[in-house]
């Protein structure tokens, strides 16, 4: 018999934890306007599952009624949203920024990297990785395709002395291919990845991006910043991947592995669906 592992997730606090014992479906986001309000940005990024299979193991959440046939779950300590159910529904939705596995249902996607280079990088990137004004990080760009077509584009900055065992790494590789910037990073530089640190955005643009993702200057794109720190708690890789929206829907899962021999890991399938209607 097949152990099925159960999705988690929960609040930034802590305090409301939740596990999923099935199937995740109809990855999608919505802006509304009452989706707006909740979620404090341009939409809200919903995933749902049967009722039955949503169960609170840490805390409960508290609700909102935000219309006569809708309730949304969130945390009253720290606010996070969490849950949005029809009342009469036999299904729910959680918040995917919430999952601590950011999985994807669809289509395979594969990387490929376009440049790597040490240079200045931003200031948010300087931050994030504790450099000084000035200081120099190493950059990858890398693109991920699917079925022929870009739909994401992710800037990744880390500590020189990571860019040494970066300078090994063959990303054209097959097997490089399927993999996230960090796992090679973490391959690499004999590291163990223990957690991310992770928010989602919108915003428009910029010419070159557009100009990658084969859209239009303007256009609004889904931004995923992450910040991946090692199991010593030391931050390893800091930066930003933006997603085309025209006619793409998404759902990123990063899924704690069994300890494999020797050292334990992280899995990241990337994958990706199109939107259906665009196939009609």
């Amino acid at each position: 018999m097949t152990e099925t592992k159960s999705i988690t997730g929960g609040c930034q606090c802590g305090a409301v934890r939740y596990a999923i014992d099935g199937d995740l479906h109809n990855p999608h986001i919505c802006h509304c306007r009452m989706c707006q309000k909740a979620f404090g940005n341009y939409f809200a990024a919903l995933v749902g599952t049967l009722r039955e299979n949503l169960h609170w193991t840490k805390g409960h959440p508290a609700f909102f009624r935000s219309s006569e046939i809708v309730q949304r779950g969130f945390c009253k300590d720290c606010g996070t949203p969490l849950t949005f159910a029809y009342d009469h529904s036999k299904h729910i939705a959680v918040s995917i920024g919430s999952l601590d596995d950011l999985v994807a249902t669809g289509l395979k996607s594969t990387m490929r990297m376009i440049s790597q280079e040490r240079l200045e990088p931003p200031s948010w990137a300087l931050e994030r990785l504790g450099l000084p004004l000035g200081a120099k990080a190493h950059m990858v760009r890398a693109l991920r395709e699917a079925q022929g077509e870009a739909f994401m584009v992710t800037d990744q900055f880390h500590p020189l002395d990571l860019a040494r065992g970066l300078r090994k790494a063959d990303f054209a590789r097959p097997e490089a291919r399927s993999r996230l910037v960090v796992q090679i990073v973490a391959a690499h530089c004999n590291l163990t990845i223990g957690s991310v640190r992770q928010t989602m955005s919108a915003e428009n643009a910029s010419g070159e991006i557009a100009a990658i993702l084969g859209v239009q200057a303007g256009d609004p794109l889904l931004v995923v910043e992450r910040d991946f720190f090692s199991d010593a708690g030391r931050i390893i890789q800091t930066g930003k991947a933006y997603y085309r929206t025209d006619h793409h829907r998404y759902m990123i899962t990063i899924s704690l592995l069994e300890k494999p021999p020797g050292r334990p890991g992280f899995q990241f399938p990337a994958q990706h669906q199109p939107d259906p209607q665009d196939q009609n």
